[in-house]
């Protein structure tokens, strides 16, 4: 395990300062563990922030310290390009056809594309989540990477959709979108999209996070703007 040299300890937050944070996280990233450091920058900010809510401390001392870390490596997931999405879109509608796979992952997968979730926040989804009223899927908390509640606008198509899985899964199996037909009290398996995408011959080319990428990329807002007349 790697030791490093500054220690704050066990001393009243109120009288930490800035600078003994940026030195305590700098023993990190000096390891060359940039992701880690600004992971730590994040739950330093956490700390402070409930410090504050319960009287111990009287602002977030880590905004003072913004962009003074090295940026973090970022890690490029496969992902499809924008002229790629018609032909998979294609084979991903004949999936249950074409290649033998299960409707429901079908289904599955053509949420996971119109949402841009992890496959995990899909695969976890419950029925209590989702408005058809506001056409929104309510997230809570614990199922998202950031603990923070995301609420998702559902589209027409991904409406339609969901009807079509509530026809085949239903209410039942504590309330899970996607029940497993091996144990309908556990989600889809974690390799579910990762089988279909190697099934239709997209191995290596993405993933089922990658659909986000995807989606950032062809959403850039630098792309989508357009200049405007005086």
């Amino acid at each position: 395990m790697q030791k490093y040299k500054v220690y704050i300890g066990k001393r009243p937050i109120k009288l930490i300062s800035p600078t003994e944070i940026l030195e305590a996280v700098r023993e990190v990233e000096k390891k060359g563990n940039y992701d880690l450091a600004h992971r730590i920058m994040q739950t330093c900010s956490q700390i402070f922030r409930y410090a504050v809510a319960t009287g111990k401390a009287t602002r977030d001392i880590t905004t003072d310290l913004t962009g003074a870390l090295k940026p973090a490596k970022s890690k490029h997931l496969p992902h499809l390009k924008e002229s790629e999405l018609p032909a998979f879109l294609k084979k991903l509608n004949r999936y249950d056809k074409d290649f033998g796979g299960k409707p429901i992952t079908k289904l599955a997968f053509q949420l996971l594309v119109l949402t841009f979730l992890r496959s995990g926040e899909i695969r976890g989804g419950k029925w209590k989540e989702i408005d058809f009223e506001k056409a929104q899927w309510k997230i809570p908390a614990d199922r998202m990477k950031v603990k923070e509640p995301h609420i998702v606008p559902l589209s027409k198509q991904s409406i339609k959709i969901l009807e079509q899985i509530k026809k085949l899964s239903g209410d039942s199996y504590g309330g899970l979108i996607f029940p497993s037909q091996n144990n309908p009290q556990k989600t889809l398996s974690e390799n579910t999209f990762l089988r279909a995408i190697e099934v239709m011959g997209y191995k290596g080319k993405t993933v089922g996070h990658g659909f986000r990428s995807t989606a950032s990329t062809i959403l850039d807002l630098p792309q989508l703007l357009v200049p405007i007349r005086a």
